[in-house]
């Protein structure tokens, strides 16, 4: 009976061993996984995945918005777009492109400051065609969009675009870290609809994803003019250049004026979903010239001006610089 007693009590010291040895070894599985996997957090390191929150990259801003001004004559163009990007998105920079040399007074840098833009000043980009329209003659500038490295992605707006609400969306498209980089496009743009048939997208708005590659190569081929039609100077070739790959963004993103010349029951109709407006043959910001007035053209074109001009006095009294100048006179 004590032989058994004594097997007995070796066979529960052994099933005890056995437990508090599994229980040491769990415990410690447990601490390793735990160190071993402390890297892989995204809230201590970032491995360049989608989920990063990281604090590393928390002051990087990798989106941008983007737009032209080649004049005064644009200044209140750039104003009032300035003042709707910021109305709907605080957090991104905006930087407003020129040639160097371009000459603007004081007040008006004071409120383009006051809007939100940051001046930009790049090289000229040569003309390639003395045939191009006048108005387009300096609108290759859009190349230097592509040498703008720093961002992943970026929105750019002509002058005498609107936004009437939030449109950061579209930053995502052409933004690798957001897709299979084989599957990726890197530039996105609206059809130029104005009413008619049209296969070729408008270079009012897009979107790119800057890339020195596709800058330098750009800047090599531009000034090959039989290869596209040098009349519409920047749109054509972009057209050439990214014809069959690139994204086509829905017509709400850059809907041309002209539709509403053509189709206004339609215009109506589109209007609660419309997020940009793109003043193209009416210039609301410009003076009216003779034609303008003889023809009653501006008068015609009311409804689709008048959103603009709502804009324009609402936006008036943020970008006033009485004061800085008063005290920038002082010193």
């Amino acid at each position: 009976m004590y032989k058994n007693i004594l097997k007995y009590n070796r066979i529960n010291i052994i099933i005890l061993s056995l437990i508090s040895f599994g229980c040491i070894l769990f415990i410690f599985q447990i601490y390793n996984y735990e160190k071993n996997t402390y890297l892989f957090d995204s809230i201590n390191t970032c491995h360049d995945s989608l989920s990063c929150n990281t604090k590393n990259n928390a002051h990087k801003n990798k989106y941008a918005f983007v737009s032209v001004i080649h004049n005064i004559e644009y200044l209140d163009a750039a104003l009032v777009l300035g003042y709707t990007i910021k109305k709907y998105h605080k957090k991104y920079n905006m930087y407003l492109m020129h040639y160097k040399g371009l000459e603007l007074p004081l007040d008006s840098k004071c409120k383009l400051e006051r809007i939100g833009w940051e001046l930009y000043p790049v090289n000229i980009i040569e003309t390639p065609s003395k045939n191009i329209k006048k108005q387009f003659q300096k609108n290759f500038i859009k190349l230097h969009l592509w040498n703008m490295t720093l961002f992943e992605s970026i929105i750019y707006l002509d002058a005498d675009t609107i936004i009437f609400d939030k449109i950061d969306e579209i930053f995502k498209i052409v933004d690798k870290r957001t897709y299979n980089d084989n599957l990726g496009f890197e530039f996105a743009a609206t059809p130029d609809n104005y009413g008619l048939p049209n296969e070729d997208f408008n270079a009012g708005v897009f979107v790119l994803r800057p890339n020195i590659g596709v800058y330098n190569e750009m800047l090599r081929v531009y000034k090959k003019i039989n290869s596209y039609n040098i009349e519409w100077a920047e749109q054509s070739f972009l057209n050439e250049f990214f014809r069959f790959r690139y994204i086509r963004l829905p017509e709400k993103y850059n809907f041309n004026v002209e539709f509403w010349n053509r189709k206004p029951n339609l215009w109506k109709q589109f209007l609660p979903d419309m997020k940009i407006i793109h003043y193209t043959t009416v210039k609301p910001f410009l003076k009216e010239h003779f034609l303008e007035r003889i023809t009653f053209r501006r008068y015609k074109y009311k409804y689709v001006l008048n959103p603009w001009y709502e804009v324009y006095n609402e936006m008036k009294y943020y970008s006033t610089c009485k004061n800085e100048l008063n005290n920038s006179s002082n010193i």
